[in-house]
């Protein structure tokens, strides 16, 4: 091993205190940066669905106004969508790391006759390509 003099040594060690500084100081400048489209979904809104007892009003009560409404021979569709992307940023904001970006998108379809919800079906999927839970009724 190279023996060090007196002035490589310190440059050794001033180059290190400058690398754990800006290693530092870029993780403090980390942020996550989350972009969300429609109507929140709760999961424990969707678990107070009773097929057969819900009702239209209180559907709409529970998540609001739909994202699409369909009719087709007396039975409506009502169709819920949300989604959230979340992406790390460095420096306010100037570098997005995409790469990274974690997605989470929700959506739950009622079936709606005579007034009341016959059937509902709820999907939630991370990332996009996985689907984390799925809940048909």
């Amino acid at each position: 091993m190279p023996k060090l003099n007196g002035i490589t040594g310190r440059k050794s060690i001033l180059r290190k205190i400058l690398l754990l500084t800006l290693a530092l100081s870029l993780a403090g400048c980390t942020t996550v940066e989350t972009q969300s489209k429609g109507h929140r979904i709760q999961s424990d809104s969707v678990m107070q669905i009773k097929p057969g007892v819900t009702t239209r009003a209180s559907a709409i009560d529970l998540f609001g106004n739909p994202t699409e409404i369909t009719n087709k021979d007396g039975v409506e569709t009502f169709l819920y969508l949300y989604s959230e992307d979340k992406t790390p940023t460095f420096f306010g904001g100037l570098i997005q790391m995409e790469s990274q970006k974690k997605s989470d998108t929700k959506s739950l379809k009622l079936v709606i006759k005579d007034g009341v919800v016959t059937s509902y079906k709820f999907i939630r999927e991370k990332n996009k390509d996985s689907k984390d839970k799925e809940t048909d009724n």
